[in-house]
């Protein structure tokens, strides 16, 4: 093999994600926020690019000179759901930067450092999209007593029956290192995916949801009910998306014709 075709190959293996992590996050990144320039000591609701008013009595804290958001501080089983949500606006409106991408991705990283002794916190999720118009639209819960896929119906409340059409497997932590949680959302299919540490985890098929229109997600928001005791710290969060193989072509092609001109 040439130098030349050598160096186009490794431009589209480049391209196509081997030098992103792993094969689901996403490779294109509209929003992000790994913590590390949030003050220690605050709330998600306090942070830099959030706002609402909550989760209550969580906080960014340190962990071996990396920061994170941990969910340690103990709250009430009748405290009610308390809410963090991105506030990046774009054309007016709150925004991701998806609009453009019919794959729509939701990244975190999260480990578990201890796992408490109570269950009554199972009802706690910890991230998920929301539409333009605020509804839910599907996410990861962890608690101490695992992890597991959620997908919500479009009109939600915490009163609502019905609010749940689907609940993926749940699965115990194994270990106290990080995980990579990532969902796929396909804004004209409804077509949603879970993967956890790169490897499909679960999917639904949500074209109730859409029923209607394509539906971007413009939020990631975090929310917590319930009594715990349990520890979590979260990291790495992104929305984004991973280009398809023809915008990869297109894309690798364009860096063989600058090398070609290089040359």
């Amino acid at each position: 093999m040439s130098e030349y075709a050598r160096s186009t190959v490794l431009a589209v293996l480049l391209l196509a994600g081997t030098a992103f992590g792993l094969p689901s996050d996403p490779t294109i990144v509209t929003w992000a926020d790994n913590f590390d320039a949030q003050t220690l000591g605050i709330a998600p609701y306090q942070m830099t690019g959030w706002t609402g008013d909550g989760p209550r009595n969580w906080l960014v804290v340190d962990d071996g000179g990396n920061r994170v958001v941990t969910d340690s501080s103990t709250t009430g089983a009748t405290s009610g759901y308390r809410y963090a949500w991105t506030n990046q606006v774009i054309g007016g409106q709150l925004s991701l930067g998806l609009e453009p991408y019919e794959l729509q991705i939701f990244h975190f990283k999260a480990r578990q450092v201890a796992v408490g002794n109570t269950g009554a916190r199972q009802v706690q999720v910890a991230f998920q999209f929301h539409d333009t118009l605020g509804n839910p639209i599907g996410g990861w819960r962890l608690t101490g007593q695992g992890y597991l896929p959620i997908a919500w119906n479009a009109a939600h409340s915490s009163n609502s029956s019905g609010l749940v059409p689907h609940l993926g497997p749940t699965t115990l932590f194994a270990d106290s290192n990080y995980h990579d949680f990532d969902m796929h959302w396909y804004k004209s299919t409804g077509w949603m995916e879970w993967y956890f540490d790169g490897v499909l985890y679960d999917s639904f098929d949500y074209s109730a949801r859409v029923s209607g229109g394509p539906v971007d997600a413009a939020v990631i928001e975090w929310d917590n009910n319930a009594s715990h005791n349990d520890e979590i710290y979260y990291d790495d969060v992104k929305a984004g998306t991973i280009p398809e193989p023809a915008t990869l072509l297109l894309l690798g092609l364009g860096g063989l014709l600058s090398l070609r001109r290089r040359r």
